[in-house]
């Protein structure tokens, strides 16, 4: 295996995810009413927000162009060090994608910048591409080439860019939902959200589900606004299995317990988050 680097004691192997083509990116999704959907849908389509997999440069000129209302925000959740070469999306891809488990926001951001840099530098760079946990074939890279990371490509297309570092399969940290919550509270009126992770299935549906709480939580229940989100193309949250692994089994439930936890923390602000998510958990413990 080419260009395999040891990180913190952790096999990194450096991927292409997504060739730069003028197409949509695995599960893109947009919130709109769903034409079979029997169950409540008030306030979904309000929420201008959107959902995927990770893009190349193509896939987020696709996106543009369909996303019915502008300006778009790109909210970036992966924790793994990623970003663009000549318009391809690629990655540092470790054991279960949690190649950076355990890094402060900081501390990724700087191990992403090095390696993107690294990229830029060397005079051959060679990827591969990840089928399941099947590595498949090789790709080469020689000569002059265009690296950017997702901020900086965002930036060129004229789109606004924010960051949530957020481990593969988990639920986010109580400092990364208060740190949502603010980033929420601080939105303009009108504008887009297109929330993304690398497969566009946990972390995506995760916070694109906390965002429509954040906004529907007192008039709409909470199996309603799961339901809405899997129908769209989101995950169906209940779906976990031990044969998925012990460690993912239980980090699946962890993050079912926690979108429980956190309806209830919207349903109960009424619209008002002045009281942060981890200033709420300590007042219920305190009367629990």
């Amino acid at each position: 295996m080419n260009d395999s680097i040891e990180m913190r004691n952790r096999r990194i192997y450096r991927l292409i995810e997504a060739d730069d083509i003028d197409q949509a990116p695995k599960r893109f999704r947009m919130c709109i009413h769903p034409a079979d959907h029997e169950g409540d849908t008030t306030g979904l389509a309000e929420l201008r927000a959107s959902a995927s997999g990770q893009f190349s440069r193509g896939g987020l000129k696709y996106m543009k162009r369909v996303i019915p209302e502008h300006p778009i925000t790109i909210v970036d959740l992966r924790q793994e060090c990623h970003g663009f070469v000549n318009g391809k999306a690629m990655s540092w891809y470790g054991e279960d994608n949690t190649a950076n488990r355990g890094l402060t926001r900081e501390e990724v951001l700087s191990l992403e910048k090095q390696n993107l840099e690294g990229v830029r530098q060397e005079e051959k760079v060679i990827f591969d591409y990840l089928e399941g946990k099947s590595l498949l074939c090789e790709e080469e890279i020689e000569g002059p080439r265009t690296v950017q990371s997702e901020a900086e490509l965002a930036e060129s297309e004229g789109l606004g860019y924010y960051r949530f570092c957020v481990t593969d399969h988990h639920r986010p940290p109580d400092e990364v939902v208060d740190q949502f919550i603010q980033f929420v509270k601080a939105l303009p009126d009108g504008g887009w959200l297109h929330f993304h992770c690398r497969g566009g299935v946990g972390r995506a549906t995760s916070f694109i589900l906390m965002y429509d709480m954040m906004r529907n939580a007192d008039h709409v229940s909470l199996q309603d606004i799961l339901r809405r989100q899997q129908k769209i193309g989101g995950r169906d949250m209940y779906r976990m299995s031990p044969n998925d692994g012990e460690e993912l089994y239980k980090a699946a439930i962890d993050r079912l317990d926690f979108i429980r936890k956190f309806y209830e923390y919207c349903a109960s602000r009424h619209g008002d988050y002045d009281t942060g998510w981890s200033e709420w958990l300590h007042s219920q413990r305190d009367i629990s």
